[in-house]
This record gives structure tokens, sequence and C-alpha cells, in this order.
């Protein structure tokens, strides 16, 4: 882009990474408090459940994710055994609308096996070091992204139902107190049926199964953060007893919070 003093501004990297991630069976990725870089994602083997915010995503195999920095996000990981993807993330590319224009999202019309050869090729290049071959792997990424770009959506803030919006932010607020669909619908100012249906059909969940989602979020960051038990960490969260959290933790990750602990 030219300016009026004759130069162009340039587009500066200041930092590409590249990691090929495996596991087995069950994998948790919490970034519920914000990723730090705008990152692709390749998904190789196995598939994922992901929420942002009051969204949720499936991911399946052969998928091409796209996260822009300070995205919050957490991910539950299935593989059947394995999980394999590849991740490229990029600080201070000087592109202002990778982070600011466009949301989290699965690229459409990726060709899969395509993909996985460009994110097998970068992930190789950067992985040998020479000058050259980093070089190589920053000339691929940019070809890749530019290629993609067409096809990115632009960030749009979701609108929902009002009565969605007031049982939602009623949920954040007091996800630890006993907040069912009768106390919701108060909270909202609509039956509890209604409510119900209108959660269901603009979220695609209940309102139980969402505030229990938020008190595992939370959950999730107890177990990493603090050396809590698994009793103390349950009423904190709203679960009655230390029983129903580990049922609604397995339930919502595929292990038990005591699984999780061990794994981070």
């Amino acid at each position: 882009m030219s300016t009026s003093n004759g130069y162009s501004t340039k587009i500066l990297l200041a930092e590409l990474s590249v990691a090929r991630v495996s596991y087995s069976r069950t994998h948790i990725c919490d970034a519920s408090a914000g990723v730090d870089s705008t990152r692709l994602l390749f998904v190789s083997k196995g598939s994922a459940e992901a929420r942002i915010s009051s969204a949720d995503y499936v991911i399946p195999e052969g998928s091409l994710v796209y996260i822009p920095e300070g995205t919050k996000y957490n991910m539950i990981w299935h593989g059947a055994p394995d999980i394999e993807y590849y991740l490229i993330k990029v600080y201070s590319t000087g592109m202002p609308e990778s982070s600011e224009r466009y949301g989290f999202q699965l690229v459409p019309n990726t060709e899969s096996e395509r993909a996985r050869k460009i994110f097998m090729k970068i992930y190789s290049l950067m992985e040998r070091g020479e000058a050259r071959d980093r070089a190589e792997a920053i000339s691929l990424y940019f070809s890749l992204y530019a290629e993609l770009l067409p096809s990115l959506s632009l960030e749009k803030k979701r609108s929902y139902h009002p009565a969605v919006e007031a049982a939602l932010a009623y949920i954040d607020a007091h996800y630890a107190e006993e907040c069912d669909i009768e106390v919701l619908a108060g909270a909202s100012y609509i039956s509890a049926s209604r409510l119900y249906h209108l959660f269901s059909d603009e979220l695609g969940t209940t309102p139980v199964k969402h505030r229990n989602g938020v008190r595992i979020m939370h959950a999730l960051q107890d177990l990493k953060t603090t050396s809590l038990s698994l009793e103390d960490i349950a009423a904190r969260n709203g679960f009655h007893s230390a029983t129903y959290f580990r049922e609604t933790f397995k339930k919502y990750s595929g292990m038990t919070p005591t699984e999780y602990r061990k794994m981070i």
C-alpha cells in the first residue's frame, strides 16, 4: 500500500511457529484465557468439539480451522484411537484484518488432502531449521493465507432472542448458583417451555446443558491452576456433590477430573 511519501508499508512477520500435535483417544485444549497469536489448524486424525463464547462447533477429521488472535475457546478432542493436528501460529503479521475482521471458523471448500500436504511441507521445512527452509515455509504460509482469505467470513456479532440473551447473561453471572430452567425463565421474563424451545432452536442445546458447560469451563481452570480438592472445586462451581461433578465432567470431556489433572 503506497503512502504520501512514496514508500510502501511493509508486512512484518515477527514469528511463525509450526507444531504437529498428537494424543491418544481424548484430549482437552483449554484456551479460555485467549490465544496470543493468529492460528491455522489442520485436523489430520480424530475430531474435536469446540466452545467459543455461546457457540459450539463440531470439527471433523480433514477440517481446516482459522482462529484469530485473542479468541477464547475450549476444544475437546476425540481419537479412534489417535488424535493428530498441525498447528501454525503467526505472531504480529502486520495484517490487522487477520485478528480483527475474521472470527473463529471452519474454512469452507477445503481440499483435505492438499491442505494436509501443505501443512506437512511447512512443518518439515521449519523443522529443518535452515534459513532458506524457514523462508520457504513462510512463503508457503502466505500463499496459503492468500488462497484462503476470500473464503473467510467476516466476524459478525451473533444476535439472539432477548430472552435467550438474558438467560445467557444470567448463567455467566450466576453459573455457580441454582440456575435451573425455572430460575432462568424468571430472569428472562418468559415461560420455561418458551425459553427451552428458543434456547434449543438458537443454540442447539438446552439451558441446563449450557449452564453445565460453563461450570465445567470454570472447573477446568480450577483443576489446572489450583490444588483444591475435587469436593471444593465441585462446590465452588455449582455441583451439589463431587460425584455429580465427576459424572458431568466425564460426560462433557470424555475423562474424569483426576485424569485431566494428571494429563496437564
